[in-house]
């Protein structure tokens, strides 16, 4: 999905023919107000993923509309992509996707805007250079794909479902600021235009049977 959040994130009040009949500025009053409403985590959902018929990784998926005041000035943005672990030949390995889009309120138009480095923030801890394998585009516009060690990776999305919140950070230059997007791990939808989070631990309870299953199946 290109813009996997763009119908599902917003549900904004201002209907095409609505738009038209208003001037610029309050379009994009309307707008802004609205994305701030939003603001926060959308969804956060583990889906088992097989490979042959066997097990291979037990990714989270999540998508949060945020703000950027390192880089644009307080400018919106969706954060996006998944977190895990997965199978790599007879070993574990911890993965981090980080899908970056820029919102112009003006036109709701979303820009995609590829992070250069991304790294998991639980508590005191994070992952860091040292727990870096390999880093590459992912396969969708405007992100960054990080494979990682299986430690401490599985510790700190442990932790993350464990405290319902995990902060995502990402520089947009090489060496530059960290944007930090916190994550709420036990919000599993929302719904009312993106104004009422439905909130339960499934996600975690999935994300822990899916390791103990994967750890199983390698023995």
């Amino acid at each position: 999905m290109r813009h996997a959040a763009t119908a599902y994130l917003f549900s904004l009040a201002l209907t095409g023919t609505a738009a038209a009949q208003m001037d610029a500025a309050t379009t994009e009053r309307l707008s802004r107000q609205a994305l701030a409403e939003q603001l926060g985590t959308m969804s956060v959902t583990t889906m088992p993923q097989f490979q042959e018929g066997q097990l291979w990784s037990c990714p989270v998926d999540y998508v949060v509309l945020s703000r950027d005041w390192s880089y644009r000035q307080g400018g919106f943005i969706t954060v996006n992509g998944g977190f895990g672990i997965v199978r790599v030949n007879k070993a574990l390995g911890g993965f981090l996707k980080v899908i970056v889009n820029d919102i112009d309120p003006r036109t709701m138009t979303f820009t995609p805007s590829r992070p250069a480095s991304a790294y998991i923030v639980t508590g005191n801890l994070s992952t860091n250079r040292g727990d870096i394998i390999d880093v590459g585009p992912s396969d969708v516009p405007g992100g960054i794909f990080v494979m990682l060690q299986a430690e401490p990776t599985l510790r700190l999305i442990a932790d993350g479902f464990v405290n319902n919140k995990m902060v995502i950070a990402f520089a947009r230059q090489q060496g530059g600021v960290d944007v930090k997007v916190p994550i709420e791990t036990s919000v599993e939808d929302t719904t009312s235009g993106g104004l009422q989070r439905k909130r339960s631990p499934k996600a975690g309870l999935e994300f822990s049977e899916c390791v103990q299953q994967l750890i199983k199946n390698m023995m």
